[in-house]
């Protein structure tokens, strides 16, 4: 098992790197920190799916508005296929999420 204090440290660095280069834009580390926290969280439970996406309140596609759907959510963990994969977002119906992490 990978020691998390490690695995924390090293998130630090790479989400600093930005700063390395002149880039002092939150956005920039932000997407980093949550890419690399991503790719880490889908070695460790490969048998679950994690993307970044929304949540539908509703369990099938079709025309909904924006209340029938969460914020964005930049890690999700859920189980079965996404309603919708849109590029790289998807649309989960709630029933499916294990978890959100907001990054």
């Amino acid at each position: 098992m990978l020691n998390s204090t490690l695995k924390q440290t090293e998130l630090v660095i790479n989400c600093e790197k930005p700063h390395e280069y002149g880039l002092r834009h939150p956005g920039i580390s932000g997407n980093i920190c949550t890419w690399m926290l991503r790719d880490f969280l889908r070695t460790q439970f490969p048998h679950f799916n994690i993307d970044e996406g929304i949540v539908s309140r509703e369990n099938s596609r079709k025309w909904a508005t924006s209340d029938d759907y969460s914020p964005q959510i930049d890690i999700m963990i859920y189980s079965n296929d996404p309603l919708v994969r849109l590029h790289n977002y998807v649309v989960v119906p709630k029933n499916k999420i294990i978890c959100g992490i907001e990054v």
